[in-house]
């Protein structure tokens, strides 16, 4: 393997500009760091180390569970740039590392894979789960300085979810003041791009500005039973494609 350097040294290579492969390896390092605890239990996967190997390409370890006494090391190969030529996601990242695993249970002797074809997901429902609760799960302190100004604007945040069913999210929203919960069913994301099927690239900016003001009577219309997870629940699916009155 060529020498590795996690700040990310190594030549050139064009097309993307470098300084976009760094943004983008640094979101992937981040996620990294996430995973370093198991994905799911004690007995899952858990990452155990990542080096970037030139500008375009980097290597991510795992750690995986071959029995409750003994783990094994697997190693993950990554081009930065995925088949349409534009960087990975940290998204992507995580789709090579479930199909090296997919690859290792069909093959346990294997302990090297090369993550080809990331940035396509054979599974594009998860994909537009992921993209959805990302646009839903805005952490205030994490992204703003002013937390109160930003509680006027948004009074809500995402305290739960379901898919529900095809393409329909039920997103529970707390509201910050009264700490009741409100269930919302919403479309999924429709495409990697992050755009959602909404006017606003933002679902929790498209309900927030409903909800701002306490529930609208065009809302309320879109009442359904709620469930035990929330005080009262509001079926948004169609309203929010354009499919209702």
């Amino acid at each position: 393997m060529a020498a590795a350097s996690p700040g990310g040294s190594g030549a050139a290579q064009g097309h993307p500009a470098r300084h976009v492969l760094d943004g983008a390896y640094r979101q992937i390092l981040d996620r990294a760091v996430q995973l370093t605890a198991p994905l799911q239990f004690k007995r899952s996967p858990s990452v155990i180390g990542i080096v970037r190997s030139s500008a375009d390409r980097f290597l991510a370890v795992l750690s995986v569970p071959l029995s409750a006494q003994s783990r094994s090391t697997l190693s993950v190969r990554f081009q930065l740039t995925g088949n349409d030529g534009s960087p990975i996601s940290s998204t992507d990242f995580v789709v090579g590392l479930d199909n090296a695993l997919a690859a290792l249970a069909n093959d346990p002797s294997i302990t090297d894979f090369e993550a080809r074809g990331v940035g396509s997901p054979d599974d594009p429902a998860s994909t537009s789960l992921f993209l959805s609760l990302a646009s839903l799960n805005i952490d205030p302190a994490a992204s703003v300085h002013d937390v109160q100004k930003f509680r006027q604007v948004f009074p809500i945040f995402l305290s739960g979810f379901m898919k529900t069913g095809n393409g329909k999210l039920r997103a529970y929203l707390t509201y910050y003041e009264s700490g009741d919960t409100i269930a919302v069913d919403l479309p999924l994301a429709e495409d990697d791009a992050a755009s959602v099927s909404t006017a606003s690239a933002s679902i929790l900016g498209e309900v927030a500005a409903l909800l701002r003001s306490g529930i609208p009577e065009h809302v309320a219309d879109h009442e359904v039973e709620a469930d035990p997870y929330c005080n009262r629940a509001f079926d948004l699916f169609a309203w929010f494609l354009g499919e209702a009155g």
